[in-house]
């Protein structure tokens, strides 16, 4: 756990130097209890920003939105490895590669957003005393938030290009192929949840009895 700790606080304060370490020397254990870490981190700060109003219900919602970021993170590094195998010609430890740069990212993030989830919990407490003060954790939340975000965003870009040794152009070209595939697959799940809206919808109005006047 401690040596856990102490990666979480290196790849936060010196990602770069994090990742070229994770390249040197492969441990698939590491990045995957990294995942998990990120993933507990996330729902301790979505339990914080939400402590006046905890709830059974919201407990479990933030344990399932945690579960959820977790596979996302884990499936989004599967599928984001395929097109870097191509285009870097590199196949060897492609998903431990992928993941450590995903995972880097993620870890980077959650911090960010734990302590945005501070300042906030700050904020709510002493908006009733000291409203500027207040005013200004907020403002200070949002400015932690996009902060860590930016820095979270290229922490992936030089994971990937440290990792798979390979220039920005194919990881812009990767990036884009990633966001266009994510659109045409948001779209596929819209229109078929519409298509079973409409089908469960008639079927409800073919099953209704009709009533003579």
């Amino acid at each position: 756990m401690v040596v856990l700790i102490e990666d979480v606080i290196s790849i936060s304060n010196e990602p770069v130097k994090s990742l070229k370490k994770a390249g040197k020397k492969k441990d698939m254990n590491k990045p995957v209890n990294l995942l998990i870490f990120t993933g507990l981190v996330f729902l301790v700060g979505f339990l914080i920003q939400n402590i006046q109003s905890l709830s059974p219900e919201l407990v479990i919602a933030g344990i399932a939105t945690s579960i959820v970021l977790i596979a996302f993170l884990a499936v989004m590094a599967y599928f984001t490895k395929v097109p870097f195998e191509i285009l870097s010609e590199d196949n060897k430890n492609s998903y431990y590669k992928s993941l450590v740069s995903v995972v880097y990212g993620g870890v980077v993030f959650s911090m960010g957003y734990l302590i945005y989830s501070l300042l906030i919990l700050a904020a709510v407490l002493l908006s009733e005393f000291l409203l500027p003060l207040s005013a200004i954790l907020i403002l200070l939340g949002f400015a932690v938030v996009i902060y860590y975000a930016l820095k979270a965003v290229s922490t992936v870009i030089k994971g990937y290009q440290i990792m798979f040794s390979t220039d920005y152009a194919t990881i812009l070209a990767v990036s884009l192929l990633v966001i266009v595939y994510s659109l045409i697959l948001v779209n596929m799940v819209g229109l078929s949840t519409l298509m079973a809206t409409l089908v469960t919808s008639v079927q409800t109005i073919m099953t209704q009895p009709i009533i003579p006047y």
